[in-house]
């Protein structure tokens, strides 16, 4: 029943290892996926009624919390990460440069290949495959990025080392630039905030995250 679903929307965390919760909107986004197979169901006539329905409607306990703002790095952070990345590990370099200046959702990082960037385009190229939304988006290379990227650019291959071997290095690197907070995609939200910062355009910069709108921005 409603109940159950609560409690399993409840149990859910982001994380195993360090059992964050998941936010308000991720389990609206869940209890959305979850309510389509109970529509399904009741068409089939396996149920009478979407036990789901009550946890989306204006009102609810998921609707109507409060969102967390997203957080960020402050920019001498980043300049210090990058700094130490580039002594250090150089091979995290493209990762970080395109996490912090394109954007990128890690788990799309460790998955995109150099044949999606297009330096003379100016364009990284998100593949369905890939891509969170199972949809394609094309992401303009701000001038920064341009030259981070331009001395590691290949033809083809993964731009990320493996997930551990990423973790254990970035971890290595952290240490070093005396960041001791990486929160969960800190470098996309550091994009979002920076851009917006400088451009003072939402429109331009929801449609480099790829995001339906302005709202999910913000």
């Amino acid at each position: 029943g409603t109940k159950d679903i609560q409690d399993w929307l409840d149990s859910k965390h982001v994380r195993r290892r360090d059992k964050k919760p998941i936010s308000s909107l991720t389990k609206k986004h869940y209890a959305v996926i979850v309510g389509g197979m109970m529509q399904y169901a009741i068409r089939q006539k396996y149920i009478l009624l979407n036990p789901v329905r009550p946890l989306t409607e204006r009102g609810s306990d998921i609707v109507k919390q409060d969102q967390k703002l997203p957080e960020i790095l402050p920019v001498n952070a980043v300049e210090q990460i990058m700094a130490k990345a580039q002594n250090q590990y150089p091979e995290l370099i493209p990762v970080l440069a395109i996490g912090f200046f394109a954007g990128v959702r890690v788990g799309e990082l460790m998955q995109l290949d150099w044949n999606c960037v297009n330096l003379s385009e100016a364009r990284i190229t998100i593949s369905p495959s890939i891509a969170k939304t199972r949809s394609v988006r094309h992401i303009t290379v701000q001038p920064n990025l341009m030259q981070w990227l331009a001395p590691y650019i290949r033809p083809s291959g993964l731009i990320a080392p493996t997930k551990r071997q990423f973790r254990f290095r970035l971890n290595k690197v952290l240490k070093k630039a005396k960041v001791t907070h990486w929160p969960f995609n800190v470098m996309r939200h550091c994009f979002a905030s920076y851009l917006f910062a400088q451009i003072q355009d939402a429109a331009k910069v929801a449609f480099e995250l790829g995001h339906r709108d302005q709202k999910m921005l913000f």
